[in-house]
């Protein structure tokens, strides 16, 4: 793994600095060892993938993935559950380490327009409380 500090990402991580906690810079090395790690100690896992609406097709065939996919996962259902409307997708980047820019491109492509029109919604009434 290729640790970079969580405050720069240009400068190696320094585990002496209290304040930097540090970050993954190879999130796909990362990945593929939790899955490789996995694999050798559970059976595998299987789910019907989701539509870009977030719904599932009961009659799709459910398909392989891997630990990794989880991430994906969460991300999504940071961007789209009402539970969640509180989560700026800054706080989501950062939680997965990467940027908003990253975030963006990597995980809200996935997400439909109304469901993102939907979280706004869900984020103005949770400040009308």
């Amino acid at each position: 793994m290729k640790i970079v500090s969580s405050l720069d990402k240009t400068k190696k991580w320094d585990g002496k600095n209290p304040k930097d906690q540090g970050v993954c810079d190879n999130n796909e090395y990362l990945g593929n060892w939790i899955t490789k790690q996995l694999k050798n100690n559970l059976p595998s896992w299987k789910a019907r993938i989701p539509d870009a609406r977030g719904m599932e097709n009961k009659e799709d065939k459910p398909q392989p993935i891997r630990p990794y996919d989880l991430r994906h996962t969460w991300a999504i259902r940071l961007a789209t559950e009402k539970r969640w409307a509180d989560v700026s997708d800054s706080d989501a980047a950062q939680a997965m380490g990467h940027d908003v820019a990253t975030h963006r491109k990597h995980y809200q492509r996935w997400i439909s327009s109304e469901a993102i029109k939907r979280k706004q919604m869900d984020k103005i009434s949770l400040t009308k409380r």
